[in-house]
């Protein structure tokens, strides 16, 4: 490895060529790093949805939720299972091994699927069944559309909601999902009246029956079209009213005709009115009728980044809302990782300043402790480029990593700039201390670089979802350390022999001194009385500070060489306080509350409202009104959802 080192000792710009290809990788890769909060540790998901209009919880359960989980059941990879049964609808949610192939598990999902699709109610089957997948949690971003002067009723604003922002949304790159929360979709009620029916002998199945058969779209075909007899000029297609859309069109829809002509339409038993198709779910933000929109990012996605695209997408389509509604930012879950993420550049930046800080006053030259700070660029950015080809992303845990590795990183380089600055205070040449220092400790700073890799390189290759979760957090450490022993062996040796100079062209390593020199006109020029002006005061302040560090440091290093020579004298001393610290570690892991993740606050406080069972939809979102007027009058409160 000597020999390698001094290769760039010899050809210092191709090692400083090599640091800024590094660099430039590292920046490139960064580019297309996802931002996320946690790297990717939930289980891939996929759900399956199915709608039976007008069946109970109950009738769901036993003829569609027990059909499709039994032929679900064990498909390849599966961990679990959970599923939810309402009125009109279900949904199965199917985890699978971490690690799995999500797009694999979509399609053993539904070859499970089909095996059952023929046993389900026809009802069932004519909605047909929904297979994909799905990502856990409350959805990246939630808007809440609402009219601020009370002009539009809440179905015209949810379908607004659902027919011209819905599928905008879902273009964007990386959404999985848009969901429209208090949805009421536009559809023909028909209240039928029952004693109009029973007068007239009409029943519910003749109702359902007439508005099935006259309620279609069909095909009439055409006049002229081969082959033909006799052959006509013309080709006429015939065209005939399709599905119905108006009241008027449904009132005079025939249930049943006489003999005589006279026929029974719905108007006579029953009322038609254009309204919402469901009304067992409502919203409302701050106290006002809305409908949320929730996006549901794709597993693989920058979640920065796309809250970013549906804020500006929102944006532009509000621009184009007609009078009476508005937007807003009801929850961005992306708000709190932004933060985390800056606290966690703020005090990158912050340790390398401090490092940069500490190596200057143990080395005492600006030029030597230039070398160091070198190391901390190509380490860090350079690991990007890994990130880029091993999947991984910008998160709280790989911030942290790199937090932690800016203190490791630079100890290689250390170790080489002071052993060529011995070497050159002993009168050596800048290029021999160069040379002689990777002769001396080349392979220790390689053995070093291992042992600190073998910490933590078996970390990622922990299983499971902890495994997951700290891999990244490990090979960034790793990484770092086998990028700084790469610049200790080639950037710094080329650096010590270039930018430092020999003994006899060092100056006196005092701020007070270079300020002198720096204006040295000044200063003879000026009156010795006044020598004493502020640029003295900084400079014999700096003087004290350094002569005080090195003091209370010669101090500490004494007692800690009298606290080695207290050890080796006897070793059983060593052998008693190592049994005592490993003892008082294992009481400290049986005291220390343990946990996957430690809490975090997130501006955000979910409260679930649980009514005594057959309470009716108006009685319990009465309930939760009452609860969102309290909540909202607290201080500190900044909005209030309601779901």
């Amino acid at each position: 490895m000597a020999m390698f080192a001094k290769f760039f000792i010899d050809r210092p710009r191709f090692a400083i060529v090599i640091s800024l290809v590094i660099i430039l990788a590292g920046l490139l890769a960064s580019k297309s790093l996802p931002l996320e909060k946690y790297p990717v540790i939930t289980p891939p998901q996929v759900s399956v949805s199915a709608v039976y209009p007008g069946a109970s919880a109950e009738i769901i359960e036993s003829s569609v939720a027990t059909l499709i989980e039994s032929a679900v059941n064990g498909v390849q990879d599966m961990i679990y299972m959970s599923s939810t049964s309402s009125n009109g609808s279900y949904k199965l949610e199917i985890y699978f091994e971490v690690g799995s192939d999500a797009d694999m598990a979509v399609v053993n999902v539904q070859n499970k699927i089909s095996l059952a699709t023929a046993r389900l109610p026809s009802e069932v089957q004519r909605y047909g069944l929904t297979v994909k997948q799905s990502t856990s949690g409350s959805g990246i971003v939630i808007y809440g559309i609402y009219s601020p002067d009370d002009s539009l009723d809440l179905v015209t604003i949810s379908n607004y909601a659902s027919i011209y922002l819905k599928d905008e949304l879902a273009r964007i790159e990386g959404v999985a999902e848009v969901n429209v929360f208090g949805s009421r979709d536009y559809s023909m009620r028909i209240w039928l009246d029952a004693q109009k029916m029973a007068a007239l002998s009409v029943s519910p199945q003749e109702v359902q029956a007439a508005v099935s058969a006259q309620n279609t779209q069909v095909a009439a075909g055409s006049i002229g079209a081969e082959p033909l007899v006799h052959k006509h000029q013309m080709n006429i297609l015939l065209k005939t009213p399709g599905r119905l859309a108006t009241v008027k069109e449904f009132e005079n829809i025939v249930i049943r005709s006489g003999a005589s002509g006279a026929a029974v339409r719905i108007k006579d038993v029953a009322r038609v009115e254009l309204a919402a198709e469901s009304y067992s779910f409502s919203a409302r933000t701050n106290m006002k009728p809305s409908a949320a929109i929730q996006i549901v990012q794709l597993p693989t996605a920058n979640a920065v980044e796309l809250a970013a695209r549906c804020n500006a997408k929102m944006e532009e389509l509000s621009k184009k809302f007609p009078p009476g509604i508005t937007y807003g930012v009801s929850r961005d879950e992306t708000t709190f990782i932004k933060a985390s993420l800056h606290e966690v550049i703020h005090a990158i930046i912050m340790a390398v300043l401090l490092v940069t800080l500490t190596v200057y006053l143990f080395l005492g030259d600006i030029r030597a402790s230039l070398i160091p700070f070198f190391a901390i660029p190509v380490s860090l950015i350079g690991t990007m480029a890994v990130f880029a080809a091993f999947g991984f992303s910008l998160n709280t845990l790989t911030l942290l990593g790199f937090v932690l590795a800016v203190g490791t990183v630079v100890d290689d380089a250390i170790v080489v700039v002071e052993n060529a600055q011995r070497h050159i205070e002993e009168g050596v040449s800048p290029r021999e201390a160069s040379e002689k220092t990777v002769e001396e400790i080349a392979g220790a700073i390689i053995a070093i670089t291992l042992v600190l890799m073998a910490v933590f390189v078996p970390v990622s290759f922990l299983s499971g979802i902890q495994g997951k979760m700290y891999q990244q957090f490990a090979v960034t450490i790793a990484v770092c350390i086998g990028f700084s022993c790469v610049v200790a062996l080639s950037l710094a040796p080329a650096l010590c022999a270039t930018i430092l100079k020999p003994l006899s062209e060092m100056p006196k390593r005092t701020f007070y001194n270079k300020f002198r020199v720096f204006n040295k006109e000044y200063w003879e020029n000026r009156d010795k009385k006044d020598i004493k002006n502020w640029g003295e005061f900084l400079a014999t302040a700096w003087d004290i500070c350094i002569k005080k560090f090195n003091k209370m440091f010669d101090r500490i290093r004494d007692t800690f060489i009298k606290g080695t020579k207290y050890f080796i004298e006897i070793p059983k001393r060593t052998i008693i306080t190592y049994v005592a610290i490993i003892i008082c570690m294992l009481g400290l892991f049986k005291i220390i509350p343990t946990g996957f993740l430690p809490p975090e606050d997130q501006g955000a406080v979910i409260t679930n409202v649980i009514a005594a069972e057959g309470t009716s939809i108006a009685q319990t979102s009465a309930m939760a009104e009452r609860i969102e007027e309290q909540i909202l009058n607290l201080k500190g409160v900044d909005k209030v959802i309601g779901l």
